[in-house]
């Protein structure tokens, strides 16, 4: 990706807020307290709407929200862009596009929603990482403009039909650079009535457009 430091400073967290419970995962070769990750409403519905849209071919795009020290909130997803080549195994996103998206998230949240990772189908596949996948993941830690060194990989596995799309499965992963590895960590989705955390009001269809 072609990004610019100054759309990647760490963003200033929302201020003090109780995400609903659950049982963290303890992750096999995480340094630190073990991690959820949290998927809020909004960002699911935006993932859905792609995924659905594309159904017989991957689709992706990148993920918003911020961090805690034993947690992830995914606030907003985005899409590849119009320019994204898309096949049925693989699917090259919109760089440019991405860039501006990222750069747009920062700015409509006052710089409290980062990037913080990706996420993709595999349509009739399962939700496991390809190798192109971890080469991805590995590339985004090691960029110096990005500074992010633990980013999340959300691969969605689905089985399409001509009117809709099924998931059969969703995992989540997060880099580990002592491991150099994908990590498998806990993903669990809040709903709207159990959301304790503040919102920004981010238009996300225009931002990542």
């Amino acid at each position: 990706m072609h990004l610019h430091r100054q759309q990647l400073d760490r963003p200033r967290l929302p201020g003090q807020f109780a995400l609903p419970r659950g049982t963290p995962c303890t992750t096999p070769g995480l340094r630190g307290p073990p991690l959820i990750v949290w998927l809020d409403p909004a960002a699911r519905h935006q993932i859905e709407r792609e995924a659905s849209g594309c159904r017989f071919l991957e689709t992706g795009g990148p993920l918003f929200g911020f961090e805690t020290e034993d947690a992830v909130v995914i606030i907003g997803a985005g899409g590849p862009g119009p320019n994204a080549r898309h096949r049925p195994r693989s699917f090259r996103p919109d760089h440019d596009a991405i860039d501006r998206a990222i750069a747009g998230v920062q700015n409509a949240s006052q710089r409290r929603y980062r990037y913080i990772g990706s996420w993709h189908t595999h349509p009739f596949g399962r939700a496991r990482p390809s190798r192109s996948d971890i080469a991805a993941v590995r590339a985004i830690s090691r960029e110096p403009q990005v500074l992010l060194r633990r980013p999340l990989l959300m691969i969605l596995a689905t089985r399409p039909s001509r009117r809709t799309y099924r998931e059969r499965n969703v995992r989540m992963f997060m880099w580990n650079p002592d491991l150099s590895a994908l990590i498998a960590v806990d993903l669990q989705a809040v709903r709207e009535d159990e959301r304790q955390y503040p919102v920004l009001a981010v238009d996300w269809d225009t931002v990542v457009a």
